[in-house]
């Protein structure tokens, strides 16, 4: 019984029937694989013969987004997700969402908020959605002793049930409210966060997005409460992968997802930018990204992660070539566009300027922060006479001489993939025809593979 309360068998079964779905895909994360049998099992008895139920694992991308592609191939009606979610706008495919309801002690949070509240004066509670079962009663809880006019704000989620999208932004939210990580609510900027759950990708978009507030995490589990360290530093090390996408000749966009509303546009944003820039761009499409998928495009000198905004930030460490949000590359590619020291991670927040400039004709050259001189780029991709240009690169500049421009020939990574590969001393194994002619009676002769498999072969005792 607690199973089938944890994951609301009923309440999903009852979401099923009311819409007619007759087959269902069923996600779940690796970490909840093990109640997957037992939960489908109830599903099934719950809805009758009538209804088909898949179980979806080990998901094309983030495990926090509905994972269409897989339930493509079940041709599924809907997809019940389960555990941790973003609640992106999905594209194809209606979803329902089951959270799993973990315990919350309300009076032990409560004192927690209550005291916050009386130290600040606008204080915004966010929380796992695990424990958005539990937010009323706290709500209540908490404004029994604080007061009204406090400027404590409890956020909501979105809802349990999302349809198609099909527009760039899902039109969800009025002038004054906000919205992050499946949570919305109304009213000005917060000066202080209280986050309810375990550190992970959420807590770390909502303290980039709101860098300016403090933030303090209460831990339902151990029932501590913590103040969370600063994002300056994570935001230096963000500002310097910029500096270098700048200065960067070929980017990779990788495509991170194929659910979320809006992704394609994003794609096409970023392909506009680093052709404004004059800078040459491909599309890759590789699954979960990870050092040794990426190290497979070596010409990159930087990669654009098109996903989530709880999967999009990637620790950098392991990877051969930085790997960027679309909101740094927009800080990267677009000629003038200054950081304000505002952050977000949701690819819908990046819009093309309406008038964009395009670095190609651009006469003043830039100044390189990464190899310390000016340069401009004068690249131009969609140009015919492309094999005749040259970079323009600011030499010997220094405190008595701004320095001369110079056009630089064409170099590895310059152009495109093709110059790259052109480039390389070594190009892959080559076979001369000469030397691999096979006959019966040469020195190459065709012989009769073996047969089975590799563990015991058909000669093999």
């Amino acid at each position: 019984m607690a199973l089938l309360d944890r994951y609301e068998v009923a309440s999903t079964a009852a979401h099923i029937q009311q819409h007619g779905f007759s087959r269902v895909g069923l996600q779940f994360p690796d970490n909840l694989l093990a109640d997957s049998v037992a939960v489908t099992s109830a599903l099934q008895s719950a809805c009758g013969p009538g209804v088909r139920f898949f179980i979806m694992a080990d998901t094309t991308f983030g495990s926090c987004c509905v994972d269409e592609v897989a339930a493509a191939h079940v041709n599924a009606d809907c997809v019940v997700h389960y555990g941790p979610a973003c609640l992106s706008p999905v594209t194809n495919l209606p979803a329902y969402f089951v959270f799993l309801r973990t315990p919350l002690d309300i009076n032990t949070c409560g004192e927690v908020v209550a005291d916050l509240v009386a130290k600040d004066e606008r204080l915004l509670v966010l929380y796992d959605l695990e424990y958005a079962h539990a937010i009323p009663e706290l709500r209540e809880t908490v404004r029994q002793e604080a007061p009204e006019n406090s400027g404590l704000t409890f956020a909501e989620i979105i809802g349990r049930e999302l349809n198609p999208c099909k527009c760039d932004k899902e039109p969800i939210l009025d002038n004054d409210e906000h919205s992050i990580g499946g949570l919305k609510w109304k009213g000005s900027t917060p000066t202080k966060i209280l986050w309810i759950g375990k550190e992970g990708p959420a807590l770390i978009n909502v303290m980039l997005t709101y860098n300016s507030a403090a933030t303090v995490r209460y831990d339902p589990a151990s029932g501590e409460q913590t103040s969370m360290s600063s994002q300056s530093s994570t935001l230096w090390r963000r500002y310097y992968l910029i500096e270098r996408a700048k200065d960067a000749n070929i980017v990779g966009i990788v495509v991170g997802t194929l659910g979320v509303a809006g992704y394609k546009q994003a794609i096409q944003n970023v392909k506009q930018m680093v052709k404004s820039a004059g800078k040459k761009s491909y599309t890759l499409a590789v699954g979960k990204p990870n050092p040794a998928k990426l190290a497979n495009f070596p010409e990159c000198d930087v990669f654009v992660l098109i996903a989530c905004p709880q999967t999009a930030l990637v620790d950098n460490k392991e990877f051969f070539a930085p790997l960027l949000t679309t909101f740094e590359a927009q800080l990267a590619f677009v000629r003038g566009k200054q950081w304000t020291g505002s952050y977000s991670l949701d690819f819908r927040d990046v819009q093309l300027p309406a008038d964009p400039q395009d670095s190609t004709t651009e006469e003043e050259p830039r100044f390189s922060f990464i190899s310390g001189g000016y340069v401009s780029s004068r690249t131009a991709v969609d140009n015919k006479d492309e094999e005749s240009s040259g970079d323009l690169v600011l030499v010997g500049s220094d405190s008595s001489s701004i320095g001369t421009l110079s056009t630089v020939g064409k170099s590895p990574g310059t152009r495109t993939a093709a110059d790259f590969f052109a480039s390389r001393s070594f190009q892959g194994l080559e076979l001369e025809a000469k030397s691999t002619k096979v006959s019966k009676d040469g020195d190459l002769r065709a012989v009769t593979g073996r047969k089975g498999r590799a563990a015991v072969y058909e000669d093999e005792q």
